[in-house]
């Protein structure tokens, strides 16, 4: 809504740290030509929303989240940087850049919010060497490890559920004396006389 973007705008940081010249943070990522999907993920409080591909909890971030200027915005933030053992990129700083029109800074397309096509980030543009190849490797290896967390995450949660409804299952049959229970003893097997020994792998 145009309330809502008012309210973006005005919280948006200053000038200072802004990238790159020739890679400047977008200033207003939901008014940004191509970008303006992104406001669908605002709450009813200017909130961003953001939920983990295959994942059924969703987190709350703030508005200003990779806008307008080079800072540590995932700092803090849930599901992975809000811990005492966050990873070291939790840290490091990044901003929302056009990729259209960024040059000397390497731009990495986000995975948090799907349904912006085009939604890129840089690290690369936040530091004062540009694109060598230090910094590309960098912002490359930070990505693939956020990737990783969120797919790891969501691997997690299915995994569990998938537990949960066979325990369920399990424990909503009072007997055995049916075929769709799974988890009952096993009435035809036995016991290997090999691993009920100590195996030597030398």
């Amino acid at each position: 809504s145009a309330a809502a973007l008012l309210f973006v705008s005005s919280a948006l940081p200053g000038a200072a740290g802004a990238g790159l010249t020739t890679c400047p943070c977008i200033n207003d990522v939901y008014s940004h030509s191509g970008l303006e999907a992104l406001s669908n993920y605002l709450d009813a409080n200017n909130n961003l929303i953001y939920t983990p591909a295959g994942g059924s909890v969703s987190y709350s971030y703030p508005a200003t989240y990779g806008n307008g200027a080079c800072l540590a915005h995932d700092q803090g933030l849930p599901p992975v940087c809000s811990g005492s053992s966050a990873p070291s990129w939790c840290s490091v700083k990044w901003c929302y850049v056009d990729v259209n029109n960024c040059e000397g800074a390497s731009v990495i397309k986000t995975r948090y919010f799907t349904d912006v096509s085009n939604l890129h980030f840089s690290y690369g543009t936040c530091t004062s060497s540009g694109t060598n190849t230090y910094d590309t490797w960098t912002s490359e290896d930070i990505a693939v490890s956020r990737n990783m967390i969120t797919l790891v995450e969501g691997y997690a949660r299915s995994t569990r559920l998938i537990m949960q409804a066979a325990y369920e299952k399990y424990m909503s049959n009072v007997t055995c004396d049916v075929s769709s229970r799974t988890m009952c003893t096993c009435s035809n097997c036995y016991a290997s006389t090999t691993w009920n020994n100590a195996v030597s792998f030398s």
